[in-house]
């Protein structure tokens, strides 16, 4: 397959596939997102619809806007298909209404090398959001780019650290910049005050950029995460690269957009891993 359609635009889908009217929406999220970052490598962001969560992920993507990397590591979960390993695509580009994003397909084939679990899943791919998502945000962020989407079966703290060392390997054999974004949203269940209070304490184990401490909380059940592991292993690399400080940019949920029933609210966070030392605004 050359190309992996974009399953998730659309009415009453995550985001507007006209094209017009989905970059100006993502324009939006940026805008109002706050500043650029300089330094930043790696970020969490949500990955629900842009009605949600747009504004939050907005937040993450601001911090690289006008940046320039080489490539795009996006890792999240599977949702739909349990598998065994790590799932990679053998396409050559992921399509959004924005258009084309190529895959970065001699990292995919170096990092299959470095990760015994590495393969391509189709069925994951057919119906996985959780890479497809960012992809518009990071076409407006950044323009051109090479991307590298992995899907992770096992949220765990042992395979989090066995991709992240894999990912680590493969970047330094390859060469040039990469940023690293995890997919992940975080509380997921009934009550709004729950899940903003939930949700706030995982982002702050995030900022407190420790990846052990926060699968520690994950482990006790002390807050929740889709994603974990894509979270873990993000904060590693990022670590890798320089990233000495976190910042949590913000921390909302489902409930706080659409305030209409208190059964069911997802918590979403904007979190950046950057090197330098953190200005005033912090």
């Amino acid at each position: 397959m050359s190309k992996r359609p974009a399953i998730c635009a659309g009415p009453r889908r995550f985001y507007p596939s006209d094209p017009r009217e989905l970059r100006e929406v993502v324009e939006g999220y940026l805008a109002s997102g706050g500043t650029t970052s300089p330094g930043t490598v790696g970020l969490v962001a949500p990955h629900a619809g842009y009605v949600f969560s747009g504004a939050t992920a907005g937040q993450s993507f601001a911090a690289v806007r006008g940046l320039r990397f080489d490539r795009v590591v996006v890792m999240g979960p599977s949702h739909f298909v349990p598998f065994d390993g790590v799932h990679v695509t053998r396409c050559n580009a992921f399509e959004t209404p924005l258009g084309r994003v190529p895959v970065d397909l001699d990292f995919v084939r170096a990092l299959e090398e470095h990760h015994d679990l590495v393969a391509e899943w189709p069925q994951v791919e057919a119906r996985e959001h959780c890479i497809e998502v960012e992809l518009p945000f990071l076409q407006v962020a950044l323009g051109e780019f090479r991307l590298v989407p992995i899907v992770v079966a096992n949220q765990g703290r042992q395979s989090a650290r066995v991709i992240a060392e894999a990912l680590s390997r493969t970047m330094a054999s390859e060469g040039g910049s990469t940023l690293v974004v995890a997919s992940c949203d975080l509380y997921h269940g009934p009550g709004s005050s729950l899940a903003l209070s939930r949700s706030r304490l995982a982002a702050e184990a995030m900022g407190g950029n420790d990846a052990d401490r926060f699968l520690d909380g994950i482990e006790h059940g002390r807050f929740m995460a889709c994603g974990p592991g894509a979270v873990a292993a993000t904060m590693w690399l990022a670590g890798e690269a320089g990233a000495d400080h976190a910042e949590v940019r913000g921390v909302t949920t489902s409930f706080e957009v659409y305030p209409v029933s208190e059964d069911y609210v997802v918590g979403y966070s904007s979190v950046i891993f950057r090197e330098g030392t953190p200005d005033s605004s912090s």
